[in-house]
């Protein structure tokens, strides 16, 4: 059995090399390398400017960097809309209801335990914008499933009928790396002169449907070919029927991968060109070459104290004037700065300059609309991504992590799950940015307050659409508390039946730390027992003095031998049952629900 499985190993191991070495030099993914290789210089600064005697150097753009602006733009304003995670329940019962609400917090748990919003976002939406496609590896964590964001610069990924079938993750380390992810064991596979040797190694990962296999490869110094190292290969079988990586991707018309700003590379080279030209011009004003006629100490450097000594009337010294500037560079200027933000779709009000002196709010939010349609498209390329992350998740916990854990995310009563209970077999969530699609936090909270207003949404909608609130559930009975507090508290102060010594009271209980629905709960004991103690002498009146209408006294008691004595026994309660008659009932008084209770 461990020899079939050796060598189905080996196997596996030479077809991930190959699949390696016939892809790598692919044109379709070439091309694609060959584009995000463009974007991550222009993104770092490193533009070639190619000089007058043909001599050519890397130098920072002289113009605000459009790519670099556009792309953390991007990823800042994706982040700062969270979406909120649906799982429909199957009826609108509380029976279906509250264990589909537990289960967006079980997917609210598995995004927080990976960090989701801080890290996982704005990683994903950068890769998008720059490459045109993102994937995230999902793996069995020690408690909750693990998230990896990998480089699609070392991707190759193998699509068929739109989904992802296999994928190749190509990683380039030194070889003493690889120790910390392969272990020990692969030291020790190699002699210290076999690694000093090894100009690079790499890291390959393939993903398919049934497996995981990690392999290393290593290339000699002297060599170009990467070959097989002896090490190995480590394999997961998941077994999980897909393959464990969630992906996004930017859509386009001839199905080759290209990232939102792969058009402007040639308007951002041209205007940073000629701004370059432009402050040449204004150095060799003041710096131009000099024109000496007939001087005797020409050679001297021009300085402060440098007199130049003229040997004839026709001596002169005078710099020589550079060629003029074409004053339509500025209008050139002026209309590739255009053209360049409109492809990186990132408009001049973004950065709060309107062309107009007097602009209503709603105008200059109107003029952001590529920009907010942008951002619209990565988050549902975002979201998309997470849907099929969290069905793969619950497939990982229900076969390698199924046991009971805490809820990140509190939903309700429950604080604990076990995916085998509270995960369904095929689990199918939604990725929903409601309100704040395309938008920044201040537009969403104003377009939930209009439509819970103007009556399109529910109060519970609005608090499933707002970031701060996780627990909706919980965020209702919490609104329910208050407003019966409210109406209680309002009924003991306005009622005229309440004395004064009802309401020290329950200010006294108040003081003890109770709240309002707890001193509401004692009075109304209290009351019981009033009404108790009223009805047992009045009963007790009615019947007499002893022996005249058959009254009972308790055990132990002597019976009153006098009117005085009995009119003082049916005055004093028995000990324990001195009370104080509470407030009426709440449903006398009409409470106002404040505006969008």
């Amino acid at each position: 059995m461990d020899l079939i499985a050796v060598r189905a190993s080996r196997e596996n191991e030479q077809y991930v090399l190959d699949t390696r070495n016939d892809k790598v030099t692919d044109e379709y993914i070439t091309d694609w390398k060959k584009r995000t290789s463009d974007i991550d210089n222009l993104y770092a600064g490193r533009l070639d400017v190619v000089f007058p005697n043909e001599v050519v150097e890397q130098l920072p753009p002289t113009v605000m960097n459009i790519v670099q602006i556009g792309l953390d733009e991007t990823a800042r304003l994706v982040s700062e809309t969270s979406p909120q995670l649906r799982s429909e329940p199957a009826s609108t019962s509380d029976e279906d209801i509250l264990p589909a609400y537990k289960r967006e917090a079980i997917g609210q748990t598995q995004w927080l335990a990976n960090d989701g919003e801080d890290i996982l976002v704005p990683l994903l939406a950068l890769d998008i914008a720059a490459t045109g496609l993102t994937f995230v590896a999902a793996s069995k964590g020690d408690v909750y499933p693990t998230a990896t964001v990998l480089d699609p610069r070392g991707c190759i990924p193998e699509f068929v009928n739109n989904k992802l079938v296999s994928l190749l993750v190509v990683t380039r380390y030194r070889a003493r790396q690889l120790k910390s992810i392969m272990g020990e064991d692969f030291d020790g596979t190699f002699t210290p002169s076999e690694i000093a040797n090894c100009a690079e190694a790499e890291l390959l990962q393939w993903y398919d449907a049934k497996q995981v296999v990690s392999q290393v490869v290593l290339k000699a110094a002297n060599s170009s070919a990467y070959a097989a190292a002896e090490l190995p290969s480590k394999t997961w079988v998941h077994e999980l029927g897909e393959i464990p990586v969630a992906w996004g991707r930017n859509p386009t018309a001839d199905r080759a991968f290209r990232g939102l700003f792969d058009q402007i590379k040639g308007i951002f080279l041209s205007q940073n060109r000629i701004f370059q030209l432009q402050v040449d011009y204004a150095d060799q004003q003041v710096y131009s070459p000099w024109l000496a006629v007939d001087i005797e100490n020409d050679t001297d450097p021009p300085g402060p104290t440098v007199i130049y000594r003229g040997r004839s009337e026709m001596s002169k010294m005078e710099r020589v004037s550079p060629g003029g500037s074409n004053p339509g560079l500025f209008n050139l200027l002026e209309y590739l700065e255009r053209q360049a933000r409109g492809g990186a779709a990132y408009p001049q009000q973004r950065q709060g300059e309107v062309g107009q002196s007097i602009a209503s709010a709603s105008f200059v939010h109107s003029t952001l609309g590529q920009l907010t349609t942008q951002i619209k498209f990565c988050q549902k390329q975002i979201g998309f991504l997470r849907q099929n992350l969290h069905r793969i998740f619950c497939k990982i916990e229900r076969r390698w992590l199924d046991e009971s854990k805490p809820l990140l995310i509190a939903s309700g009563r429950f604080g604990q799950y076990k995916p085998s209970e509270d995960l369904r077999e095929v689990e199918n969530f939604r990725i929903i940015y409601g309100a704040g699609a395309g938008l920044d936090a201040l537009n969403k909270k104003q377009a939930i307050q209009m439509d819970v207003s103007s009556g399109i949404s529910s109060l519970e909608t609005a608090m499933e659409q707002t970031d701060y609130i996780t627990d909706v559930s919980g965020e209702k009975q919490k609104r329910q508390k208050e407003l019966v507090e409210n109406a209680l508290l309002q009924r003991m102060v306005t009622d005229p039946n309440i004395g004064i010594d009802l309401l020290m009271r329950v200010a006294e209980i108040l003081s003890r730390g109770h709240n309002v629905i707890e001193a509401a709960a004692m009075l109304a004991s209290l009351e019981e027992a009033h009404r108790n103690q009223e009805q047992a002498a009045a009963t007790a009146a009615a019947a007499g003095p002893p022996g005249a209408g058959g009254g009972s006294l308790p055990a132990g008691q002597a019976p009153p031998t006098t009117a005085d004595q009995y009119a003082a026994a049916q005055a004093t309660p028995p000990p324990g049952s001195q009370v104080t008659a509470p407030p009426p009932h709440i449903s006398n008084i009409a409470v106002r629900t404040p505006q969008g209770g």
